[in-house]
């Protein structure tokens, strides 16, 4: 029981390094695409809804799917879709010019598109102070 309590515990103190405004932020955003994102990827709605909360991040085949359709519906990508563009996920996700181009640059080799997106999540959510 002791174990439980701290395990909740250390992944209370985990959500709470990321800033109130960076989680709204990002809801705002996927909130007009989650249902038909929900749909296209068959996530399980609870991970979207709860991924500031995990600790580490789900790395859900179907989770990195369903961030690809939100980039995608959020015209993320650079012109012709093969890679997300660094001034458009600078603006969309209120991010430095560096952070956002550190984060493209990490998802650049990866060639599944729904692996590339979540590469990059993943990286804005640690430089945004989350682990």
């Amino acid at each position: 029981m002791k174990l439980f309590v701290v395990l909740c515990s250390v992944i209370f103190v985990q959500s709470q390094k990321l800033s109130h405004e960076v989680i709204v932020n990002w809801e705002d955003l996927h909130f007009p695409h989650f249902d038909r994102c929900v749909n296209e990827s068959q996530v399980d709605p609870i991970i979207p809804r709860t991924m500031h909360r995990q600790s580490p991040m789900s790395d859900d085949p179907k989770f990195q799917c369903y961030l690809k359709c939100i980039l995608e519906s959020l015209d993320a990508r650079t012109s012709d879709k093969s890679e997300l563009d660094v001034a458009k996920v600078s603006k969309l996700l209120n991010l430095s010019w560096e952070v956002a181009e550190r984060c493209v640059a990490k998802g650049k080799l990866e060639k599944n598109l729904c692996a590339k997106g979540y590469i990059v999540a993943k990286c804005v959510i640690e430089e945004s102070g989350g682990k």
